[in-house]
């Protein structure tokens, strides 16, 4: 298993995993999230996947194993300004993690949360946060496990 950047020969495995998550989204939560209705979804990831690579404050990993992509991490870099209460530093953010459902409890989301962790402290940045769906178990069990502790509760209501 290799953790590395993302390359664009990386996108279809990138792809795949990202289906399976649409899947996993739609059916827990079908009030916000749908099945694309755009023939060009597939063009829409590409040029996103695309734009992540390129992204100068963007940390794109991808967990390989025999040139397939089992799992994937997105972390962008985010700072905090000077503002009268808030002390200003520079944190990552990951913005969207995947693994193959075929490979999952094999440690490759442990590896990747390691690998963005290394990086992190290698450039100085002071923490790394991320949003996690309620109904996402599995991923808190995995984000709990490697030290991440619950800062905010965001809460709705549905009024229609």
């Amino acid at each position: 298993m290799t953790i590395r950047h993302a390359l664009p020969k990386d996108f279809k495995g990138f792809y795949d995993i990202n289906l399976q998550a649409d899947i996993y989204h739609r059916l827990a939560v079908p009030s916000k999230f749908r099945e694309p209705t755009d023939v060009d979804y597939e063009l829409f990831m590409f040029n996103r996947f695309s734009d992540f690579i390129a992204d100068k404050d963007c940390v794109f990993l991808v967990a390989v194993e025999e040139d397939k992509v089992l799992g994937y991490l997105i972390a962008l870099v985010k700072q905090i300004p000077e503002y009268p209460i808030l002390i200003p530093r520079r944190y990552v953010m990951i913005d969207n993690m995947g693994v193959d459902e075929n490979a999952r409890q094999q440690g490759i989301g442990t590896l990747l949360l390691q690998k963005i962790e290394e990086e992190a402290i290698e450039v100085g940045y002071a923490a790394i946060e991320l949003n996690v769906y309620n109904f996402n178990e599995g991923a808190k069990r995995l984000y709990i496990k490697n030290g991440f502790e619950p800062m905010v509760q965001r809460m709705r209501k549905e009024i229609r």
